[in-house]
């Protein structure tokens, strides 16, 4: 069985390291002996699908899920001394300031959502006000804004999903959807030697 990409969390959102197009959504249902269904998601490359044009295979969920947790961690040991140098200059202790509050308010309003006491519209609309917000104040920085603002939130990015790692298979896929938009904009995945990478990896 085959969904729109908008059903699942990461479509539209990570890309095909080989050719660029869009990895889309894909759903199959197995029933089990004891007559439960179980539904297998995955990603597939859309050019790879449609046009037959691109071989990089498919990708399950979980796996996609384990990856991208991986990469955060990895890049997580990385950040540190980038930090004690963007302190040295008082703009960019000023931007990080504002990035860290900003952080804080989508992990407080990504806590309630989980917690029931926002609605996914109510959600949605303070992500959106926040997003115009943290546009305009860093547009002044705008040739620093992908390494700063990559760098603050991948680290807040790893403690969200690691909190939300245990419990994620119960949440609704439009929530899910919702959550991963929130948080990253562009995913690049490729298989090289067996083995998948994520080549780029943007956070919101």
């Amino acid at each position: 069985m085959s969904k729109h990409s908008y059903d699942y969390p990461y479509g539209g959102i990570v890309k095909c390291g080989a050719c660029g197009a869009t990895y889309i959504g894909n759903a199959s249902r197995q029933k089990l002996v004891d007559g439960t269904v179980r539904v297998y998601r995955s990603y597939r490359c859309r050019n790879q699908y449609s046009n037959k044009t691109c071989d990089a295979p498919g990708i399950s969920e979980p796996h996609l899920q384990q990856l991208i947790f991986e990469r955060l961690q990895i890049t997580n040991k990385k950040l540190q001394d980038k930090k004690t140098n963007a302190q040295a200059k008082s703009d960019q202790r000023m931007l990080q300031k504002e990035i860290e509050v900003s952080n804080r308010r989508r992990k407080n309003w990504m806590l309630a959502l989980g917690d029931g006491k926002l609605s996914p519209d109510d959600y949605a609309n303070l992500i959106d006000e926040e997003e115009a917000r943290m546009k305009a104040i860093t547009a002044q920085y705008e040739e620093k804004e992908d390494y700063y603002i990559n760098e603050l939130t991948t680290v807040e990015i790893k403690d969200m999903m690691a909190n939300l790692k245990e419990n994620w298979v119960l949440i609704e896929s439009e929530t899910q959807k919702l959550l991963v938009q929130s948080m990253f904009r562009q995913i690049v995945i490729k298989k090289e030697s067996d083995r998948w990478n994520i080549i780029q990896m943007l956070t919101v």
